[in-house]
């Protein structure tokens, strides 16, 4: 799906500047050439498979010598990260990791030394309807590796990039317990009762998390979440406290001492 909204996008702003395509899951309907060796008749590629192969595929791809643009997570642990940072160092090529609610401030404004940041974002009844999100095979996580990647590197960015010191994080599972009334707006679909069992029959991953971040001279607090009990469909507020001022996002308030 992501994939499909990137190239609507590209083709928009250049037309015909996407040529190629390959996925083996659904049927091609871009009208794009459908090759499974993609990479060598294109300059650069996106990559927005499921997420246990982005960085098996971000790394065929640098060592091909093609630009990249990469759906979050880029990668599960530091070993991948370092492969693909020593193709790097190997390859004159660009990365890019798609991370874009951080853009959604041109940067933070002058709120002195920031000292704590609270950064939420929950649906009511979200989850993608997809296995390519609620399975391990193929996600390895569920809503932190869907929402957390975005969250929490806009929480760095508009921080300063502090470094991090320790990390507590309990991550639950909701959906067998919480009832998905006819009718419920979802940020992917409409919920009913049959679907609601049909999506979480084989769903293994986490649908909620919590996380604290201590970082040095700084501590982040999280809140993520496919399913919540709370009456809107989805809430985002951001909360980042300076010594000279607090930014509140949901409301793009600013509040500055005199």
């Amino acid at each position: 799906k992501q994939g499909t909204h990137l190239y609507h996008i590209l083709n928009k702003l250049h037309p015909g500047i996407v040529t190629h395509c390959h996925d083996p899951f659904i049927e091609n309907k871009l009208g794009l050439i459908q090759n499974e060796n993609i990479i060598n008749y294109v300059d650069a590629v996106i990559i927005a498979s499921p997420h246990n192969q982005h960085a098996k595929q971000t790394i065929q791809a640098i060592q091909a010598n093609k630009h990249v643009f990469v759906e979050k997570p880029i990668a599960f642990n530091i070993e991948d990260l370092n492969q693909i940072s020593n193709a790097l160092e190997k390859n004159n090529v660009i990365v890019r990791q798609n991370l874009k609610y951080r853009y959604l401030f041109h940067k933070t404004p002058c709120i002195g030394k920031i000292r704590y940041v609270s950064l939420n974002y929950t649906r009511k009844r979200g989850v993608p309807l997809t296995p390519f999100f609620t399975q391990k095979e193929y996600a390895h996580k569920g809503v932190i590796a869907d929402l957390g990647p975005h969250l929490i590197d806009m929480a760095f960015y508009l921080s300063g990039w502090p470094k991090l010191k320790s990390i507590n994080q309990i991550d639950v599972k909701l959906a067998k317990n919480t009832p998905s009334p006819i009718g419920t707006d979802s940020g992917w679909i409409n919920w009913n009762e049959e679907l609601d069992k049909e999506i979480h029959r084989d769903m293994d991953v986490e649908d909620r998390c919590f996380i604290n971040l201590e970082c040095e001279n700084c501590l982040m607090s999280f809140d993520i979440g496919w399913i919540s009990h709370q009456k809107q469909d989805d809430i985002f507020y951001l909360k980042i406290v300076g010594e000279e001022g607090t930014l509140y996002a949901h409301k793009m308030q600013i509040i500055k001492s005199d």
